[in-house]
């Protein structure tokens, strides 16, 4: 979710500091992707060789994929793992309950049904993309990495190898990256780096600046994560309660009353999670708005043309000045619905963008964690989110 920073110098010349965040973007992006491959793979092939033939097995892997198509996910699994039950040896069995089981949130079990997969099929380019996929999901980079290399060696030629590698640089990039403030949160409270000595921060790290503007922080925020290099923009008090601006979504493809619901609840739940240091006034008229939200059919109108969302903002001397959200009213993938579920999270997590939390985290229960993920469940703020916004505008 690419986040695009204006700062106005003193004289009132537009300066553009575009933060590139596109490594972000594709990590987040090939998971919709992974799905978009892996499921019409499975659902495809209606000449599967089972060691029984049985219409009952053909049946159960029809409706399986059929129910998690149409995102009724627990039954999928019920059919799924009958399915499996029945012929445990079938790859396109493991992979299409690994699949349905990422949905529902068990990625362990998610994660061991794509093993026993590729184990069963090492020749599925789509299970091994997919095995990456959750992995990258789940926060699991080491293993992701590892996962993206075998596909890329074992199938070179495959029409997915350019987004792949791009891939793996952008998670090499993010683990870089998580590193570097691994080692600031260590410094901040008071603890060695785990890099070694020529590796470690220089004497200008923004660790101190940090600490003296925000307080020690406890072990249980992020803060240190998702302030790339300590840089900070933030509302100024005098900016709050921020003035909002939803536009109209009626005409425009795929939106639907829900949206309006989920987005004006998600700016009350960050509000809710700051303890009072931060507000939100709705306007009627966008020339009373410094934040303004708009909806979207159109991908060319985002940053990146297979994200969901994007958080704009301009800053002054005083911080945030003025911002823009934009939300996508139709599926990224159309293997992916576009439920409430997934637009809570797509709202959480640019609304925490256009409230100064310029980076991602690396934990997947966190609305601002650096992936998409294949979880379809309604998402509240975690305690590490609310424990971070509270910190991030405590002196506000």
């Amino acid at each position: 979710m690419k986040k695009e920073i204006v700062r106005k110098n003193g004289g009132g010349d537009m300066v553009f500091c575009v933060k590139s965040v596109a490594a972000l973007t594709s990590v987040s992006l090939l998971v919709s992707t992974v799905v978009a491959c892996g499921l019409p793979a499975v659902a495809a092939d209606n000449n599967l060789r089972f060691d029984s033939q049985t219409r009952d097995i053909k049946a159960l892997l029809r409706d399986g994929i059929s129910l998690m198509r149409s995102n009724h996910n627990q039954e999928a699994c019920d059919k799924l793992q009958q399915l499996v039950n029945l012929n445990p040896s079938s790859a396109e069995a493991q992979h299409s309950l690994g699949l349905v089981l990422a949905k529902l949130g068990r990625m362990t079990d998610a994660i061991a049904a794509l093993k026993k997969a590729v184990e069963l099929s090492p020749d599925s380019e789509a299970s091994w993309l997919t095995l990456g996929g959750l992995y990258q999901a789940n926060g699991n980079m080491e293993e992701a990495l590892s996962t993206y290399q075998t596909f890329l060696d074992r199938f070179p030629d495959n029409r997915m190898k350019k987004k792949v590698e791009g891939l793996r640089e952008a998670l090499n990039s993010e683990k870089k990256e998580s590193t570097s403030r691994a080692d600031q949160e260590r410094l901040l409270h008071g603890e060695a780096p785990a890099a070694s000595p020529s590796d470690k921060l220089p004497a200008h790290s923004m660790v101190a600046p940090l600490a003296a503007t925000f307080g020690q922080g406890g072990t249980d925020d992020y803060l240190s994560q998702v302030l790339p290099n300590g840089a900070v923009s933030r509302w100024d008090r005098r900016r709050i309660p921020i003035t909002v601006f939803i536009n109209e979504g009626v005409g425009i493809s795929g939106y639907r009353d829900s949206f309006d619901q989920i987005l004006k609840r998600s700016f009350e739940d960050w509000a809710t999670a700051s303890e009072g240091t931060i507000a939100f006034k709705y306007v009627n008229s966008p020339k009373e708005a410094r934040l303004q939200c708009f909806w979207t059919e159109k991908v060319s109108n985002l940053a990146n043309p297979a994200e969901a969302g994007d958080a704009r903002i301009i800053t002054d001397q005083d911080g945030i000045c003025q911002g823009e959200i934009w939300l996508l009213t139709r599926p990224v993938s159309r293997t992916v619905p576009l439920t409430d579920n997934y637009f809570r999270l797509v709202c959480l997590h640019e609304i925490g963008h256009a409230l100064g939390l310029s980076g991602h985290t690396t934990n997947p229960d966190d609305v601002m964690f650096f992936s998409a993920t294949f979880k379809d469940s309604w998402r509240d703020l975690s305690g590490r989110d609310c424990r971070s916004i509270k910190r991030f505008y405590a002196d506000r």
